[in-house]
């Protein structure tokens, strides 16, 4: 059942999720995942894919890829070429500038 004051955190579900943890604070999340079913929920979220970003990695073309790449040698920053990508609204080039 768990009680949210002995529940671990994001943070620490997160660093316990990615191997993280050390020690007494590693033994106390696994004890407590045990009797915590809340927070067994909040871990399978966590190994969950995001269906979003998971199906538009699926459908990368070579053309996504040459867009990535002219990016990255180009002035503009990575960072935004990715929100861009993202989010569906990166444009496509014309055919004479690839």
């Amino acid at each position: 059942m768990g009680n949210s004051e002995s529940c671990p955190d994001n943070e620490t579900l997160q660093r316990w999720n990615a191997g993280s943890l050390d020690g007494q604070l590693f033994e106390s999340v696994c004890d407590h995942f045990e009797v915590c079913d809340a927070c067994q929920k909040r871990l399978d979220k966590l190994d969950a894919p995001v269906p979003c970003l998971d199906m538009r990695i699926q459908c990368l073309t070579q053309m996504d890829l040459e867009l990535a790449r002219k990016s990255m040698e180009s002035d503009l920053p990575t960072v935004r070429f990715i929100q861009a990508w993202i989010s569906g609204t990166l444009q496509q080039p014309d055919s004479a500038s690839i």
